[in-house]
């Protein structure tokens, strides 16, 4: 295998591919074909796989297979690399230095069946690195919580709409695009977050029966193969409600100068209430080590019944952080969950509050 390869791409390719801790179960598989001038990389971490194709001055076929531990070395080379294929493993030349690479196996890549596409739709890649970005706080890290290690993308005639929970917080996020079918996918949480470090104008996006396909100006085509989940995801549409006693309004550079503080603890609480007959400002109140407490009083307008309540403040920035201009907050009670929306309706996040036996 011998292939001469844009030094910069290749670079990219290794941030893309850098998404899982443990790199010792985590594959690249590269396959160089002269008949197309392409090299495919094969991104397999035991869950789900991500094929990659790009152009390539292909001078002998052959394919290889390293660790994903070793994309950091991509770095180390200039913008012009020849890859050829040794006994002992691949090496990566620029013609001033050389970085050889071990060669573990070698698998055939395999693209979706052709059998199993269902349809594509063109969409700006824009919109879809939103659709995945802002919700992607709120899905899981635990490894134990497998099945909320996911995006759940909801496809309709007219629009598209990812969903993500965790079991404490959960968030949604619409986009005006229809789709080529009217179903549900569940995408692993790690592939939805290669797709938001894609760069490009326009993307394909492809529906397979078991896999989501995403093509980028035709040197970048990412298959993410969608694994058999023990449980369902829950159904978002059950906590989805608007009737609110209490609502805090503002724009999110408001709601942020009130969460940047330097408090070490996540635990926030915000008031709202009257003094007699007198409306008081809201207050937001960031607990520390020790009984020290930071209190930030706010000019953010508030209406409705007085409200004490406890959340996580990360959690809670995170849904900020994530809607769009005006920012609007519905509370019913300590023990409810409140929501944090975008004024345009096309975001919500709701956050569970601290149950009694979390609070100090």
């Amino acid at each position: 295998m011998k292939f001469s390869i844009n030094g910069g791409f290749l670079r990219k390719t290794g941030r893309l591919l850098r998404m899982r801790k443990d790199d010792n179960e985590t594959t690249l598989t590269f396959k160089a074909d002269q008949e197309t001038q392409s090299v495919s990389v094969l991104f397999f971490d035991g869950i789900k796989k991500v094929f990659i194709s790009f152009s390539a001055e292909v001078v002998h076929p052959g394919e290889a297979m390293i660790l994903n531990k070793y994309c950091p070395l991509f770095a180390c080379v200039g913008d012009v690399v020849t890859v050829m294929r040794q006994r002992s493993g691949i090496t990566l030349t620029d013609g001033k230095s050389a970085v050889s690479i071990p060669v573990i196996k070698e698998y055939e890549v395999v693209a979706p069946p052709a059998d199993t596409h269902i349809g594509s739709v063109t969409v700006d890649l824009s919109e879809i690195k939103k659709l995945f970005k802002r919700v992607l706080f709120a899905s899981s890290d635990e490894e134990v919580h497998y099945d909320y290690r996911a995006i759940f993308l909801e496809c309709g005639t007219d629009y598209m709409r990812a969903v993500a929970c965790d079991r404490r917080i959960m968030a949604m996020y619409s986009i005006s695009k229809g789709a080529p079918y009217t179903g549900n996918f569940r995408l692993p949480t790690s592939g939805a977050s290669i797709v938001t470090e894609v760069e490009g104008d326009l993307a394909t996006l492809s529906f397979y029966k078991n896999a989501i396909g995403i093509s980028v100006g035709g040197e970048i085509m990412i298959d993410i193969y969608l694994p058999e989940y023990t449980h369902s995801f829950p159904d978002y549409k059950e906590v989805l409600r608007k009737d609110w006693k209490t609502f805090l309004r503002g724009s999110k550079e408001e709601f942020m100068a009130m969460l940047e503080g330097p408090a070490i603890s996540n635990e926030l609480s915000i008031i709202m209430g009257f003094k007699g007959y007198e409306k008081q400002p809201s207050r937001f109140v960031l607990r520390e080590p020790f009984g020290c407490c930071i209190e930030h009083i706010s000019n953010l307008e508030w209406s409705g019944e007085d409200l004490k309540i406890k959340v996580n403040r990360m959690s809670f920035k995170n849904a900020v952080k994530n809607a769009e201009g005006q920012v609007i907050v519905g509370f019913n009670n300590d023990k409810s969950p409140l929501s944090v929306s975008s004024e345009t309706g096309d975001y919500v996040c709701y956050i569970m509050p601290y149950s009694p036996a979390e609070r100090r």
